[in-house]
């Protein structure tokens, strides 16, 4: 599990980083587009100084021819028609004047002078020249007179026995006399001065230039030649020199063979352009300098912001939630338990202003009522909910403790276990919410009788949420005291006595009085057990014995007490048990129509298979259960059973017409619920009413103050059948039998099976079956075994019989094969 610590950096990774990241990308977009600006400023600079040299060069030649042509010697020397007084005369001195100009420009290469007719007559060469010069002197002259007699500046390109460019400039001398030739500009011309200057120097200081790191200017001719010194051609420079020449002096990026360069073209004069060329690749190197230097600026940034923020975090968020924490789990211990610094920081949360301290505020106050829960719980969990008194968990807990120290200090110990005689009957006719008010009452009762020195059953000993309270309420309407330091018997016996006789007078419920009372089963510690569970046994089946003997008394327990007694009072238990855990089965035994042999029902037979004593009758259990008040949750319990088993075969597809379902006498009362719970369960299980049989035995019906003809009708609106069972063992009269909402009359099978030998009974079951025909009720014969009695009842059109002649009682699953084999063979017959 990640710490608060860890998910805040996790969490502030992201909000740091990504625009760190972002700004870094930025910034690197922005020192990327500087960088070409920078290229293209320095690409336009270094050309424009390239440019600059060379127009500078050739400035200063135009300069220098002009003070040539206008130069005495030569005037002089043109004035003179003698060509050997040319020669005497000037000849010299003119050398002399052109070497005096190389002197001072070492970069002209040649100074010549041509007359007229373009025939050379003085000519000034550099000295050591590898190669002479030859100059298309008349072409010159030509383009001279074609450019309207103007200076004449041009480049000569390289030829093989001249490995560079060179500048020439052509000025003509005039004709005019010496005194009037500047008169006019368009003088005629008396010859030509021609000065050639090299151009290698500069080549060479041009491309030594550097445009960041590899990036080069050049000297281009006008079809985009490089003019070069005496440096073997590139030819993969060619295409890009010829695709520069395309370009203005702005840098523009331009690709040739793959590669892309940044280029910018300057035309100096015809045939020179000044080119700039610079390979994009150096940008991409750049730019990883540029990302390197950037990733780690970013980093530490990042780094330091990261830092600065967990500082801020820790201060403002990480140490109060600290805090806070150390400061709730202060709060679970006790005052004593914390120390002054936790105090300390208990008291300065508390004091806080901000969400901390608010959080701090509603924590105190959560702690506080988590405290008073607590401690309601606490004694929720040891007292009873309805009386206040010790619950049955408190109870065993302590009475083990008890009997522990009774063994460490050699003394006595009494349990009184006592069952409220006649409070069953209260609470079915006037309902729960009076019976609490006569347990309340009750408790009252046994607290008052107590006094402090009868009972050291002092909770409180056991626990800080238990008060002193001397009775304890161990059931429904049972309840218990343990008698502590005992020193005879029968003091047990006189206490006894004492709740015996407050229970005496009546109780009231408004106008109505009831009369209770007590049945006491004493246990002695170390006389009839050695814990808890054997003295609890004990005392209760002393207490079972009271009652047998005729209730309100008390009775110590005796070995001598009849295993008989105990044993029911124990199965009455485990039904209990056994209704809760869903221990109780169901058989089903099917009802047969006697004409055509067709199964029309079946009756559902209650069977209990206890953990100990295995199969255990109906006929045993079911007097436990109305005696023990029990038979309501039975009875309750058959009809879920039944409907639920209905629907799971009614969803196979193979479900009966209906179930017969008995029912006892003690499930009507003057409150009876019946009606109620099977049409809550019929909706329950979305099924009709007509599907549920209930069988009353004819004792019940004719004898019983129980039943009522309201509740039967009730019934009978539901749908339900209404069958009496056991017909012809009771004393029913034939005007009882028109008045009943009856649909059914069970024969009892005690005249079934003597009908072979018993004329008597043939007669009677003759009577039953005539008297429901003429009634127009249905007559059942049940407990049919032989080929004989069928005979008979068929014999004298007896409708429906069960039996074990065709089958006896079926558990569920041998039910639903035998459903199934029915429904097979109504198909094959159908």
């Amino acid at each position: 599990m990640l710490q608060l610590r860890t998910k805040v950096t996790l969490l502030l990774l992201p909000i740091v980083v990504v625009p760190m990241i972002l700004i870094g990308i930025h910034f690197y977009d922005r020192q990327a587009d500087d960088l070409l600006r920078e290229i293209d400023l320095r690409i336009q600079e270094e050309m424009k100084l390239a440019s600059e040299r060379v127009h500078n060069r050739i400035s200063i030649a135009q300069g220098n021819i002009g003070l040539i042509t206008h130069s005495h010697l030569i005037r002089q020397y043109f004035n003179l028609e003698s060509s050997s007084q040319r020669f005497y005369l000037y000849y010299r001195p003119l050398l002399e004047l052109f070497r005096s100009y190389q002197r001072v420009f070492p970069e002209y290469v040649s100074i010549q002078m041509y007359d007229q007719e373009g025939t050379e007559q003085v000519r000034v060469d550099a000295d050591n020249p590898t190669t002479r010069l030859t100059l298309p002197v008349p072409r010159l002259i030509s383009d001279y007179l074609e450019n309207g007699a103007k200076d004449l500046t041009v480049i000569i390109p390289p030829r093989d026995n001249q490995p560079s460019p060179y500048l020439v400039v052509l000025k003509a001398v005039s004709a005019q006399t010496f005194t009037d030739w500047n008169t006019d500009i368009r003088f005629e011309s008396a010859g030509y001065v021609v000065l050639v200057a090299r151009l290698d120097d500069l080549i060479a200081q041009t491309e030594k230039a550097r445009i960041g790191q590899s990036g080069k200017l050049y000297m281009v001719s006008g079809e985009g030649e490089r003019y070069a010194t005496g440096i073997r051609q590139d030819e993969s420079l060619a295409p890009i020199l010829q695709a520069a020449l395309t370009l203005g002096p702005t840098a523009t990026a331009i690709n040739v063979g793959g590669n892309s360069y940044l280029a910018g073209n300057t035309q100096v004069m015809d045939n020179l352009h000044i080119a700039a060329i610079w390979p994009m690749a150096e940008l991409r190197e750049s730019a990883i300098d540029i990302a390197r230097q950037i990733s780690w600026l970013t980093l530490v940034i990042t780094s330091a912001i990261i830092v600065l923020l967990m500082i801020v975090v820790h201060s403002l968020l990480i140490k109060p939630i600290a805090s806070l924490t150390d400061f709730t789990r202060s709060m679970s211990r006790s005052r004593m338990e914390v120390g002054e610094k936790e105090h300390l920081q208990y008291r300065h949360m508390l004091a806080r202003k901000d969400e901390f301290g608010e959080l701090a505020q509603a924590f105190r106050e959560l702690d506080g009522n988590l405290r008073a829960s607590n401690l309601k719980l606490s004694y929720i969990a040891y007292h009873d909910n309805l009386t206040g008194l010790a619950n049955r968990h408190t109870f065993g807990v302590f009475l083990q403790k008890t009997i522990s120290a009774a063994k460490r200090h050699d003394y006595k110990v009494a349990l009184l276990y006592i069952d409220i005689d006649g409070f069953k009957q209260v609470n079915d006719t006037l309902g729960h919410e009076a019976g609490d008010k006569i347990l309340r009452e009750i408790a009252d009762r046994l607290n008052s009788v107590l006094r402090g020195e009868d009972i050291v059953a002092d909770f409180a000993s056991y626990s800080q949420h238990i008060t002193s309270t001397k009775v304890s309420r161990i059931g429904g309407d049972e309840f218990a005291i343990v008698i502590n330091h005992l020193q005879q018997s029968k003091h047990a016996g006189t206490i006894a006595e004492r709740l015996i006789t407050t229970m005496q007078p009546p109780f009231y419920l408004g106008k109505d009085n009831f009369q209770l009372g007590a049945s006491i089963g004493i246990s002695l510690y170390p006389n009839n057990g050695s814990d808890a569970q054997e003295l609890l046994k004990c005392a209760d089946i002393a207490m079972y014995q009271s009652k047998r003997k005729g209730r309100n008394r008390y009775e110590f327990y005796d070995k001598s007490i009849d295993e008989e007694a105990f044993r029911k009072h124990k199965l009455t238990q485990d039904l209990r048990l056994g209704i809760q855990t869903h221990r109780l089965e169901l058989h089903y035994q099917p009802q047969i129509r006697i004409k055509d042999e067709q199964t029309v029902g079946y009756e559902a037979l209650l069977r209990w298979h206890h953990p100990e004593e295995g199969f255990i009758s109906p006929s045993e259990f079911i007097p436990l259960a109305e005696e023990s008040g029990l038979i309501s949750q039975v009875g309750e319990y058959v009809v879920q059973e039944v409907c639920r088993q209905y629907r799971e075969w009614l969803d196979q597809g193979v479900a009966p017409r209906r179930i017969a379902v008995n029912v006892s006498p003690f499930q009507f009362s003057e409150n009876c619920t019946m009606a109620e719970f099977i049409s809550r369960t019929l909706n329950e299980y979305d099924l009709p009413g007509n599907i549920l049989e209930l069988e009353i035995t004819e004792t019940a019906i004719m004898q019983s103050n129980r039943i009522q003809m309201a509740q039967l009708e009730a019934l009978k609106d539901l749908g339900l059948s209404i069958s009496m069972d056991d017909f012809g063992t009771g004393y029913s009269s034939l005007a009882s039998l028109r008045d009943l909402p009856i649909d059914q009359l069970k024969i009892d099978k005690s005249f079934v099976q003597r009908i072979e030998n018993d004329p008597q009974g043939q007669g009677i079951i003759k009577a039953i079956i005539a008297m429901a025909r003429e009634l127009k009720i249905e007559v059942v014969a049940e407990g049919v075994e032989t080929k004989e009695q069928l005979f008979f009842l068929k014999q004298h059109a007896c409708g429906v019989v069960q039996g074990y002649y065709f089958s006896r009682p079926l558990n569920a699953d041998a039910t639903f094969t035998y459903l199934t084999h029915q429904n097979s063979l109504s198909d094959r017959i159908g």
